[in-house]
């Protein structure tokens, strides 16, 4: 390994024990290591990682075709791993791109978020100069819901334009579901809206992201409870297990405003939203990005002044199989 990493070149040897090359070896003398080759898995000039085969036994002894094999092998692989790293350098590329692009768009947001907590300071400053305890509450009361969407832009963005691996961990569907629940609740009763819940009791622990799943089931009750009209909505939270499929199915539905036809080949895009200068079009794109992670679905159904459902469909891995 250190031949091949100091020189750059392949590495074959009918007897290590007995090649000069190898005399100061003692990993080869422990490792009773007797025919062996090695080579350089190369992006352009840079060394990726390395390929060894070695015999122990010392019965058959590798020659030059052995090692031309392992070498177009190392050739393959060392390719396959520069266009693995390209492919994730672009992707980041256009993410960031993506990012900078829409700063614009988003600078009407921004502004408003900025005007809100200006507004908010206003209050708090003639609050504290007359010593007036209920104003003071009203103005930190606006200055917090402003930071808390400056909070959440700042994260979604993050979401977005980064790589996140998987922290898979055995979670029952159920429970995230029951928990994103409880959060809106006060939310949904504070706006006349009934929130109902269907949990299929089949589902047991699989392994899903925790994180990433309350996430995605987040964003979707969140926005169909702004899409719903005060006092006369109403937003379903279903799953249910599909076991013929392997799969598990999260659903939410609402009798809001609808989706326009128009726009809904363009919901997951990023930065794309309906909601005007209230929203930053990232929460469905990020939904969307989560659910591919798992290998997963995400589809939705509307029709302008009945509603919405979206449906997210994930491989069922049982804690078992992983």
């Amino acid at each position: 390994i250190n031949a091949v990493i100091n020189k750059g070149d392949a590495v074959l040897t009918a007897d290590a024990l007995a090649d000069e090359r190898f005399q100061q070896g003692q990993s080869i003398v422990a490792g009773n290591i007797r025919s062996a080759m090695c080579a350089p898995l190369r992006s352009r000039d840079k060394i990726l990682g390395l390929i060894q085969v070695h015999n122990e036994e010392g019965s058959r002894q590798f020659g030059p075709d052995d090692l031309q094999m392992l070498v177009a092998i190392a050739n393959a692989a060392g390719m396959a791993l520069e266009n693995a790293r390209l492919f994730q350098t672009i992707l980041r590329a256009e993410r960031l791109a993506a990012v900078g692009g829409v700063v614009a768009g988003l600078s009407h947001y921004i502004k408003n978020v900025l005007n809100g907590m200006q507004a908010g300071a206003m209050v708090v400053e003639m609050a504290l100069r007359n010593k007036d305890l209920e104003g003071l509450t009203k103005g930190w009361e606006i200055v917090r819901k402003n930071l808390t969407k400056v909070k959440d832009l700042v994260m979604d963005m993050l979401s977005y334009s980064k790589e996140r691996k998987l922290q898979l961990e055995p979670v029952n569907p159920n429970d995230i579901v029951s928990d994103v629940v409880e959060l809106l609740e006060a939310k949904a009763r504070g706006r006349g809206i009934r929130l109902s819940v269907s949990l299929d009791n089949r589902l047991g622990p699989v392994m899903l992201d925790p994180t990433g799943i309350h996430r995605v089931v987040l964003n979707l009750v969140s926005n169909a409870l702004d899409a719903v009209r005060r006092d006369e909505g109403v937003v379903n939270v279903s799953t249910r297990a599909l076991p013929a499929e392997r799969s598990l199915i999260i659903e939410v539905s609402d009798n809001g405003s609808g989706i326009p036809p128009a726009a809904l080949p363009h919901i997951f895009e990023a930065f794309y939203t309906t909601k005007g200068l209230e929203g930053t079009g990232l929460g469905l794109a990020i939904t969307d990005k989560i659910v591919k992670e798992h290998g997963g679905t995400i589809e939705v159904r509307s029709q302008e002044g009945r509603g919405s459902t979206f449906t997210v469909k994930l491989p069922l891995r049982r804690v078992s199989e992983s």
